[in-house]
């Protein structure tokens, strides 16, 4: 199968920040995603949306590890939790939600401090 081309960024001139400078910008894979999810349900009338998030989005913009992962991806974390505030807003247009943050999926013992997140608008039974 064909690989997508190695993007390689210098760190001099930024662009990895503009999301239009790439595809797999976080912004176009994150939030604009998550929009065309939402426009999607409300034309076709599909009353339930499920988005599998991850388990930074629950961790404070002012986290070690949070400002880390911003800084050298984009904001990665920053359009993911932008994309799950759009979904929790997408109750207005009559749409419910639901919303998993997954901690990471490795073959490894689960640390104690690490668990699975569900957070559910609008509805019972998810």
């Amino acid at each position: 199968p064909s690989q997508p081309p190695d993007e390689t960024y210098d760190l001099e001139d930024l662009t990895w920040l503009d999301p239009a400078s790439s595809s797999r910008h976080p912004y176009n894979w994150a939030l604009l995603t998550a929009c065309h999810l939402r426009d999607a349900a409300v034309e076709t009338g599909c009353p339930h949306v499920l988005r599998l998030s991850e388990s930074a989005v629950d961790t404070s913009a002012w986290d070690p590890r949070t400002i880390a992962r911003n800084a050298l991806l984009s904001m990665q974390v920053k359009w993911q939790s932008e994309a799950d505030r759009m979904l929790r807003q997408s109750i207005h247009d009559g749409v419910k939600y639901t919303v998993i943050r997954s901690p990471p999926l490795t073959d490894t013992a689960r640390p104690a401090d690490v668990s699975l997140s569900i957070e559910s608008g609008g509805g019972q039974g998810w």
